[in-house]
């Protein structure tokens, strides 16, 4: 929180019943609670997708390095090869290889 992020985990509906103002989700994953918590959650969800994608596409699984500075500048070389990726599919007009790292490797 000193950074400004909200930290939001939804409890199951079934969860701290006695406590107000929190955010909630039923059975089939919909949000239910205060606004600010709701909208925080569905910039989670996009932000989980980025990760997944620097994990699977940058070999941010499986890589070598020791220590938070190494593993801090691969990461952001990653998010970097990402933005200049997209910058070159529409450079390109090919907008449906925006997310293919593999496609511009050549």
């Amino acid at each position: 929180m000193a950074h400004g992020a909200l930290p939001v985990i939804p409890y199951p509906r079934n969860q701290c019943k006695d406590v107000r103002g929190i955010l909630r989700v039923d059975r089939k994953f919909r949000s239910h609670g205060p606004q600010k918590f709701r909208r925080a959650y569905r910039k989670r969800v996009a932000l989980e997708r980025v990760f997944s994608r620097l994990k699977n596409l940058a070999s941010l699984t499986q890589h070598n390095l020791r220590g938070l500075n190494k593993v801090t500048f691969h990461s952001q070389l990653c998010i970097l090869i990402m933005l200049l990726t997209a910058q070159a599919a529409v450079n390109t007009h090919k907008l449906s290889k925006s997310r293919s790292i593999r496609y511009f490797a050549n």
